[in-house]
C-alpha cells in the first residue's frame, strides 16, 4: 500500500465555500439549497392575508411555488361593497361564511347558498363575490377543486382592480397551475398589485426582476421593489435586498446599507442574514475587518441552529479566529453541525476523534462520522474511510471495502484516493492486479496535485515497467477519456432505505427492490428459504422477507442492505450479457472456482455477508473483461 496518501485533516475555513458551491465572488451568497429567501428562490405566497385557519397554504406538485391563500371566511363577503379583507357584517347574518372543515348538514347548505350569492354577484361584476368565487375553486371549497376556473374568477376580479385577485393570479401565472404557465402576464400582475400596495406581490416584483423571470434582468428595479417591501417590513425582502447590495449588482456596493437590512432580516428570525453579517465582516474590504464581530453574528446564527454558521464559529475557535483557540468548544459546534448533516462538519468532528481534539480519542467515532459524510459524497471521509477499512482501525478489517470507498472518492476526483487506488491495483489489494488501471489512476492522481509526489513517481515508474508500448498508449488514453463524477451518478440509486417503524413494525422500509428480487428468485432457481440470506438478513428475519416478496415492503435494518442489492442487480446484469444461455450461467454460479480459493460464487452470494458479495462482484468484473492481469 502506498505509504503517507492520508494527509493532515483540512481545517480552513474556506473548506465550506467548496462544499456549499459558494465561489469567493459571491461569498455572502448563501446556497439556494441551505436559504429559502435567496434571489434564485421560488416566487412566494401572500402569507399576511391568511392570518386565520381556514385553509392556509396550498403546495404545487412541483414544488416550486408555495402560495399562501386567502381566508374564506376572511373574504366571504356577500355584498358588494369595496372589499377591506373584513369578514361579513353582523347585519349579513345570512350570508355568513362557513368553515370548510365543519360538517353538519346546515354547514353544507350554507355553502351551496352562499357560492350561489357569489355567482349571482359576480354576474352582475362585483368584484368580491368573483374574487370569492376564484378561492373557493382554487381550494376546492363548496366545488371540486379547479385551478383554470380559479384563474378565470381571478381576472374577471383583477381587471376590477383587486390587488388580492391581481397577486393569486400572478401565483397561478407563474406556477402553470391550471393554466399555461406564463411568466411575463405573472410579472403584469404582480405589478399591478404591488403598485397597489400589496407587500408579497412587491417582494415578487423585486424577485421576477432580480432573476429574469419574466421580466429582463434589472438589479436596480430589484433593489428599489425589494427596497419598498422591505421597508414595510418583508423579511425576506431585507434579507434578498442585502444579498444584492453586497456585492454590487445594482450601481455599486452598498456593504453598510446591506448589513442594515440583514440586521432588520435577523430581527424577523432569518439565521442567514446573521451568518451573511460574519461574512461582510470577515471578507469585505468595503467595512474594516473585525473578526471579532465576525464571531458574535455567526453566534447568533448558529445559536439559531444554522449548521452553516455553526461550522463557521467551530473553525474560528479552531483556529484561534476572532476568539481564543478553544478545541472543546470547535468540538461542540461540529457536534451541532453533524448533527444536521453537514458533511464537512461531519469529517472534522471524525477528525477530531481521530486526534482527541476536545474529547477523548475514540477511533470507533471516528469511522461512524466517517462513514456519515462518506454516504453524502464528502470524498476526504470517503478516503479516509476506505484506510480505516485497509487498516482495520475503529473497524474491521476488509481490503474490499477499502477499496469500493477509495475508488469512490477517486471517481470524484480526490487526488490522495486516485494515487492510493493505483497502489491497491498495482499489488492487488482488495481489487485484482490491473497495471491498466493502476497506471491510469496514479497518472489522474499526480496531475490533481496529490501529496506525496515522490512517491507517487516512483510508483508511477514501476507500473510503467510493467507495460508494453500498446498498453501504455492505451492506459494514457484512458486518462484523457476520464472525467470526475458526481455523487449523484456514483452512489446506488433504484431505491432507497427510509425510517418507519411506526405501530411495533420494523424500522426500516425497503423500496423498491421487490420486482428485482423475485425474479433473481426465479432465474437463479434460489429456494425462497435463502431470500432472506440472499438481501443479508438473517434467517430470524425470514418472515419479513416473505412478506416484502408478497408485495409488502416492511423490513427489519439493514446496514448494507442499500449496497447489497445495488451489488446484486451488478452482477446479474454483468452475467446477463456474459451467459447469453441461462443454464449455462446457473451451472456458473454453482461450480468451484480457483479464483474464488475453490468457493462456489452462489455460496458467497447467500453467505449474508457484503466482503464475500464484493468478492464475487469483483470476479465478475474479472470473467467478464471488465478488469483484468495487466
Amino acid at each position: 500500500m502506498l505509504e503517507g496518501t492520508v494527509h493532515e485533516p483540512n481545517l480552513a475555513v474556506n473548506a465550506i465555500l467548496a462544499i456549499r458551491g459558494l465561489p469567493e465572488s459571491r461569498n455572502v451568497r448563501i446556497a439556494p439549497e441551505m436559504v429559502p429567501w435567496t434571489t434564485t428562490d421560488s416566487v412566494k405566497g401572500d402569507r399576511n392575508v391568511s392570518s386565520q385557519a381556514v385553509p392556509t397554504r396550498w403546495e404545487p406538485p412541483d414544488g416550486s411555488i408555495s402560495v399562501s391563500l386567502v381566508d374564506l371566511e376572511r373574504v366571504g363577503r356577500s355584498t358588494g361593497t369595496q372589499a377591506t379583507g373584513a369578514a361579513s357584517s353582523e347585519s349579513d347574518e345570512e350570508c355568513r361564511p362557513v368553515r370548510p372543515h365543519e360538517s353538519d348538514d346546515r354547514v353544507s347548505n350554507e355553502s351551496l347558498l352562499l357560492l350561489e350569492q357569489w355567482r349571482t354577484r359576480a354576474d352582475r361584476g362585483d368584484t368580491d363575490a368573483r374574487f370569492n368565487l376564484g378561492c373557493a375553486y382554487l381550494v376546492g371549497w363548496g366545488v371540486g377543486r379547479d385551478a383554470t376556473t380559479a384563474a378565470s374568477w381571478f381576472e374577471a376580479a383583477a381587471e376590477g382592480a383587486d390587488a388580492r385577485a391581481q397577486f393569486n393570479l400572478g401565483v397561478i401565472l407563474a406556477a402553470g397551475d391550471g393554466v399555461q404557465r406564463d411568466p411575463r402576464r405573472a410579472f403584469r400582475w404582480f405589478k399591478a398589485a404591488a403598485d397597489q400596495g400589496d407587500l408579497e406581490a412587491q417582494f415578487n416584483v423585486g424577485r421576477m426582476y432580480a432573476n429574469g423571470d419574466g421580466v429582463e434582468n434589472y438589479a436596480d428595479e430589484a433593489i428599489r421593489w425589494y427596497r419598498r417591501a422591505a421597508t414595510n417590513g418583508h423579511p425576506e425582502a431585507q434579507f434578498n435586498l442585502g444579498v444584492i447590495l453586497t456585492p454590487g449588482l445594482g450601481k455599486k456596493p452598498n456593504v453598510r446599507e446591506a448589513i442594515r437590512s440583514y440586521e432588520q432580516a435577523f430581527a424577523n428570525d432569518i439565521a442567514e442574514a446573521a451568518f451573511n453579517i460574519a461574512v461582510i465582516y470577515r471578507k469585505r474590504a468595503e467595512v474594516s475587518r473585525d473578526f471579532e464581530k465576525a464571531v458574535t453574528w455567526y453566534t447568533k446564527a448558529a445559536r439559531k441552529g444554522l449548521a452553516i454558521a455553526q461550522y463557521h464559529l467551530a473553525m474560528c475557535f479552531t483556529n484561534g479566529t476572532g476568539v481564543s483557540k478553544d478545541r472543546k468548544a470547535a468540538f461542540d459546534w461540529f457536534s451541532a453541525a453533524a448533527d444536521q448533516g453537514d458533511a464537512v462538519s461531519q469529517y472534522n468532528l471524525a477528525v477530531s476523534y481521530d486526534r482527541g481534539f476536545g474529547v477523548n480519542r475514540d477511533a470507533e467515532r471516528a469511522v461512524y462520522w466517517h462513514q456519515q459524510a462518506a454516504k453524502q459524497g464528502f470524498p476526504d471521509s470517503q478516503f479516509r474511510l476506505g484506510i480505516k477499512y485497509a487498516t482495520g482501525e475503529g473497524i474491521e478489517k476488509s481490503m474490499l471495502n477499502a477499496y469500493a470507498w477509495i475508488r469512490y472518492a477517486s471517481e470524484l476526483g480526490h487526488a490522495d484516493s486516485q494515487c492510493q487506488l493505483a497502489s491497491m491495483y498495482y499489488h492487488g489489494h482488495g481489487v485484482f492486479v490491473d497495471y491498466l488501471e493502476a497506471y491510469k489512476w496514479i497518472t489522474l492522481g499526480m496531475s490533481n496535485s496529490a501529496n506525496n509526489i515522490d512517491q507517487c513517481v516512483q510508483l508511477r515508474d514501476r507500473i510503467a515497467e510493467e507495460l508494453d508500448e500498446s498498453k501504455l498508449k492505451r492506459s494514457e488514453q484512458s486518462v484523457i477519456d476520464w472525467s470526475p463524477k458526481s455523487w449523484e451518478q456514483l452512489k446506488p440509486s433504484g431505491y432507497s432505505i427510509k425510517p418507519n417503524g411506526a405501530n411495533g413494525e420494523p424500522p426500516y422500509r425497503i423500496i423498491g427492490p421487490i420486482k428485482f428480487v423475485n425474479k433473481l428468485l426465479s432465474m437463479w432457481e434460489i429456494s425462497h428459504e435463502y431470500a432472506a440470506s440472499l438481501l443479508g438478513f438473517d434467517k430470524q428475519y425470514g418472515e419479513y422477507v416473505d412478506e416484502l416478496l408478497h408485495g409488502y415492503e416492511y423490513l427489519v435494518e439493514g446496514s448494507e442492505a442499500e449496497d447489497r442489492i445495488a451489488y446484486l442487480f451488478y452482477i446479474w446484469s454483468v452475467l446477463s450479457e456474459l451467459f447469453r444461455d441461462r443454464t449455462v450461467e446457473i451451472k456458473w454460479l454453482r461450480s468451484r472456482e480457483r479464483e474464488l480459493d475453490g468457493k462456489v460464487p452462489m455460496e458467497l452470494i447467500l453467505s449474508g455477508t457484503i466482503t464475500d458479495l464484493l468478492l464475487v462482484k469483483e470476479f465478475v468484473d474479472f470473467v467478464s473483461g471488465r478488469s483484468g492481469v495487466g
